[in-house]
């Protein structure tokens, strides 16, 4: 499960992303703070279970995200767009405390906590050339 050392950087670089949800017939998209958790290649956020996303989340585990480095410059853009399973862990103290460090503020208001783990994740990385993508895939355990 080695992941590409460019990607983390990346992924513990930015703290949101875009999270697609569906239900049966429709999608949904919302932007959550996330921690990268390197140990595990995992996503931790917070999200209430009324909201959409998190009702669509407890049907449905299955994701899609996004997360965008924001640069008007076209050569240094950077982007990871994933997929995914996305669930609450069963004990999640390891997680929470992930979370709180990377945002304190969470601390004065507890969420239920969530995690994503990407099962394929594309890289954009125009600093290494325009169009540079890297891949990894968690069943194959590498990056490509």
């Amino acid at each position: 499960m080695t992941l590409d050392p460019r990607i983390a950087d990346f992924l513990s670089r930015n703290c949101v992303m875009s999270l697609a949800t569906a239900d049966a017939a429709r999608p949904w998209a919302a932007s959550v703070f996330y921690a990268f958790d390197a140990a595990r290649v995992a996503l931790v956020f917070v999200t209430e279970t009324r909201t959409r996303h998190g009702t669509e989340l407890a049907r449905n585990p299955q994701v899609a995200a996004t997360i965008a480095a924001q640069n008007s410059n076209v050569a240094e853009l950077e982007g990871v767009q994933l997929e995914g399973r996305a669930f609450r862990p069963e004990h999640p103290d390891r997680e929470i405390a992930l979370f709180q460090v990377r945002f304190p503020i969470a601390r004065e208001r507890p969420a239920p906590v969530w995690l994503l783990e990407p099962e394929r994740i594309k890289f954009t990385c125009n600093p290494l050339g325009f169009g540079v993508k890297l891949h990894w895939d968690r069943q194959a355990g590498s990056s490509g």
